[in-house]
């Protein structure tokens, strides 16, 4: 029990971490600019403009004050350290899909204004752990889905183009990417366990795979 426990403590620090490392730099940034009076949000995605092709990469790093900032810290690390947590390594391709893909989408299809926030990976995450877990049909998963929507429902008005202030967009197209990885690595991180009946001499024989504990009968 002690090593379980001591397990399931070091595989959250070791999701954590890259998240957590992630927010402290979003912090950074900010404080830079607001220390040194240097605007960023130049640095943000333009839509169709050759300058703005680099917001794709450092859109999410940049926010238009701390009340912004602040807003996206606690959802980010949240559905980040799950992401991590639930499918290893796996999340780095996630997070790259969301952020290259709801970056470039924003750059063809938005509007012309600068598109600055982690928003966009908040939505593509949430989307992405949803959809999986109802993909999988996984009572583990589809717990994290259900947990995704009773406390995160309420982005979906974040999709709608209701706030002009708001960048729907990236919200709209990173949640799509998060669903097109979804689809794309359905058989890939946590899966239900598959058992398979062994037509043995007494009918009661099993065969479980690794994920299961140890074999039991069938009492008729």
């Amino acid at each position: 029990m002690k090593n379980d426990v001591k397990y399931e403590l070091s595989s959250f620090w070791l999701s954590l971490q890259p998240v957590l490392i992630f927010a402290i730099c979003l912090w950074v940034i900010k404080l830079f600019e607001f220390l040194s009076g240097v605007p960023l949000g130049m640095l943000g995605n333009h839509p169709r403009t050759v300058e703005g092709l680099k917001g794709i990469i450092l859109s999410p790093f940049l926010h238009a004050d701390f009340r912004h900032l602040m807003s996206n810290t606690i959802p980010l690390l949240v559905l980040g350290t799950a992401t991590f947590y639930f499918y290893k390594n796996l999340a780095y391709v996630v997070v790259g899909i969301i952020w290259l893909g709801g970056g470039v989408l924003v750059w063809m299809m938005a509007r012309g204004n600068y598109h600055i926030g982690a928003s966009g990976l908040i939505y593509g995450l949430a989307s992405f752990l949803f959809f999986s877990g109802i993909r999988k049909r996984y009572s583990p998963m589809l717990g994290v889905s259900m947990l995704v929507i009773l406390f995160y429902g309420g982005m979906i008005w974040g999709l709608l183009p209701i706030d002009s202030s708001m960048s729907w967009e990236y919200h709209l197209f990173s949640a799509l990417m998060g669903f097109i990885s979804a689809i794309i690595f359905q058989h890939q991180g946590p899966q239900a366990p598959v058992i398979i009946l062994s037509e043995g001499p007494e009918h009661n024989d099993w065969e479980i795979n690794k994920d299961l504990p140890p074999p039991f009968k069938w009492d008729e």
